[in-house]
């Protein structure tokens, strides 16, 4: 009888420690309910992660594009002005500015000093400031337009109501107003250049101005 109760005693003992058991371990796991939070927290930090890293791509690629539009702006300055400046007549005896309108300007300019004055024109040819760069060939010298080279100076040129060059005459001071198109051309001693580019992702366009004096142009 005693040996009974005490086998009783110990089946008790082994049936409660395994509910123990299984009871621990039901605790031990996750619900259905806890793995789906799980899984949308971390998709939510993806997400995350995913969009920073592309604010960041966007943002440097906005940088490089600023970047790449001032230098296009500035390197076309750094040959224009010397090239401005320097404008005189040209090898068959052209006057020195050939045409002077609101988004182009022809001239003749011996810049480099080789002898030749290169008939040299900046024209906006859609949203693209381009060059034209036409050396005197031949005996008796000419200007063959067919020899032109064409270049691209400035892309994504922003349209305005403004004009990329501005002509002012000889009372020029830096206040009065701009000589009115079409323009007289021995009317002009100054010259007023301002570009303005914005690429697609760039947040505001790149302007930059500068004012040119040619010099043959103060004696007419």
């Amino acid at each position: 009888m005693k040996k009974s109760r005490l086998r009783r005693i110990s089946e008790l003992k082994k049936s409660d420690n395994k509910m123990k058991f299984f009871g621990e371990n039901k605790n031990k796991g996750f619900t259905l309910l806890e793995i789906l939070m799980g899984i949308s927290i971390l998709a939510a930090l993806v997400f995350a992660m995913s969009l920073f890293f592309y604010n960041v791509s966007n943002l440097g690629n906005v940088f490089i594009q600023s970047y790449e539009t001032q230098q296009e702006i500035q390197l076309t300055f750094q040959l224009m002005i010397p090239e401005a400046r320097s404008m005189d007549i040209s090898n068959i005896g052209s006057y020195p500015l050939a045409e002077a309108a609101s988004s182009s300007i022809k001239f003749y300019s011996d810049f480099d000093g080789d002898g030749f004055y290169d008939q040299i024109r900046y024209f906006l040819d859609g949203a693209t400031l381009k060059k034209g760069f036409l050396t005197p060939t031949g005996n008796p010298l000419t200007y063959n337009s067919a020899n032109e080279i064409i270049t691209d100076a400035v892309h994504d040129i922003v349209a305005s109501t403004s004009s990329i060059f501005s002509y002012y005459d000889a009372n020029y001071t830096g206040s009065e107003a701009v000589l009115n198109f079409p323009v007289v051309i021995a009317d002009v001693r100054v010259i007023k250049i301002n570009l303005t580019a914005k690429q697609q992702n760039q947040n505001s366009p790149v302007s930059f101005g500068v004012t040119v004096t040619p010099k043959s142009l103060q004696s007419n």
